[in-house]
């Protein structure tokens, strides 16, 4: 039972013999069955930067996307390490031997300003 309040729509049943409603000022050919064919669906071409679930290889990322993504995730030095450290702990860096992480960069830094 549902209580009778006029703000409350109440569930209407349908059948073959009873369809469903249409909102007025719509009409039926405005609505998309399940077998409606007239459907497309836009393909990815393959050079697109574009999520592709049918790849199963991982993304491999280079120094200015592990940069790009520390600055939008808004990280702090000691959690952008972390992730540097746990993404070359599961190989998903390029091998690249430019990659030096923020803390790396500062101590090289402190070594040549004492020699200054």
């Amino acid at each position: 039972m549902y209580a009778d309040v006029p703000s409350v729509t109440k569930p209407i049943l349908h059948s073959k013999d009873l369809p469903h409603p249409v909102c007025p000022g719509s009409s039926s050919a405005n609505i998309l069955d399940d077998n409606n064919s007239d459907v497309e669906f836009k393909s990815i071409s393959s050079d697109s930067d574009e999520f592709s679930p049918q790849e199963n290889t991982p993304h491999l990322i280079n120094q200015a996307e592990f940069n790009d993504l520390v600055r939008d995730l808004q990280l702090s030095r000691s959690k952008a390490e972390l992730l540097g450290s746990r993404l070359q702990q599961w190989n998903l860096l390029l091998p690249d031997k430019s990659y030096v992480f923020q803390k790396q960069k500062q101590s090289l830094l402190r070594i040549f300003q004492k020699r200054r």
